[in-house]
């Protein structure tokens, strides 16, 4: 899939320095649905919504008209909500999810300017670009469809900018690309491919002793850690797609995932691996990525 970027990436080349992002990982965030996460370079909280949804909503200040010599202050508000579901080939249409609220959409007084639709046989996302008068604002809708086998993901992320008087018909989706981001701890896929066994989070009380006990693990910096710890502020991007990529690779089988809040997660291996399969994860160790073999614990 090739998302809109290359005008993106024009603009962005004559940011203001002061409003260059810092790098990814020291973006806040959080998962929205499961192996779905939303990241951010500014403020983000999570709430409940409606049925217990979790909703992520996530505002910075940011500049408009940046390459003039006089940029406009402003603020961007977002909200983020995702939903699992059953895969549906008529719901897997995000022209037609936004043509069924377009007309109440546009009494409240929203005015649709442009819809930029990328489409692949697992993902589609459609952004609509619009204007509101009352409030004077723009807003980027977007609708993010992502198919998981018999799964699918329907993200929803709604980001509002607001401006004074003197910044005039801005550019406000470049913004979006530059400070938000959403990630998947799986690969986008249609079920075709075949795929390892799905790792387990450890949740009751057996499974963390089973994790905690197994002979076999993986560990993994999976946050920046504790302040003033050996390795904070160094961890794995994407640390469960990494994991999951080693389990799928070595033929893992079952296994448990405990992640700490200390910046160093484990996966436990509840299979005993063989000799190749010992070799297909040490080949995979690195920085932040160590395979350990305990012996028998008692």
């Amino acid at each position: 899939m090739v998302f809109p970027l290359a005008l993106t990436l024009l603009v962005l080349a004559a940011q203001n320095p002061a409003m260059t992002p810092p790098p990814l990982a020291e973006w806040p965030g959080a998962e929205i649905a499961r192996g779905v996460a939303f990241q951010g370079d500014g403020s983000v909280s999570l709430e409940a919504g409606t049925l217990g949804v979790p909703v992520i909503t996530f505002w910075r200040p940011i500049l408009f008209n940046e390459d003039s010599k006089r940029p406009v202050a402003g603020r961007m508000d977002c909200r983020v909500v995702a939903i699992e579901g059953v895969f549906d080939e008529a719901a897997f249409d995000p022209n037609a999810l936004h043509d069924a609220v377009a007309e109440p959409r546009e009494a409240q007084g929203f005015r649709d300017m442009e819809r930029l639709l990328d489409s692949s046989d697992t993902v589609r996302q459609l952004d609509v670009v619009g204007r509101r008068s009352n409030p004077r604002s723009h807003y980027v809708l977007s609708y993010i469809l992502v198919r998981d086998g018999e799964r699918m993901v329907d993200i929803r992320r709604n980001c509002t900018f607001i401006y004074g008087d003197a910044a005039s018909k801005p550019d406000v989706l470049p913004y979006i690309y530059r400070y938000t981001k959403i990630s998947y701890a799986f690969e986008p896929n249609d079920g075709s491919r075949v795929v390892g066994t799905p790792i387990k989070d450890a949740r009751t009380s057996e499974e963390f002793e089973a994790a905690l006990n197994a002979r076999w693990r993986i560990s993994i910096s999976s946050g920046p850690g504790l302040p003033g710890s050996p390795g904070a502020g160094q961890f794995v991007a994407d640390y469960r797609k990494v994991l999951q990529g080693i389990v799928d690779e070595c033929e893992l089988g079952e296994t448990l995932l405990v992640q700490a809040t200390d910046g160093v997660s484990v996966l436990a291996i509840l299979n005993e691996p063989s000799a190749d399969k010992v070799a297909c994860i040490k080949q995979n160790e690195g920085p932040g990525l160590i395979f350990q073999d305990r012996g028998a614990v008692t």
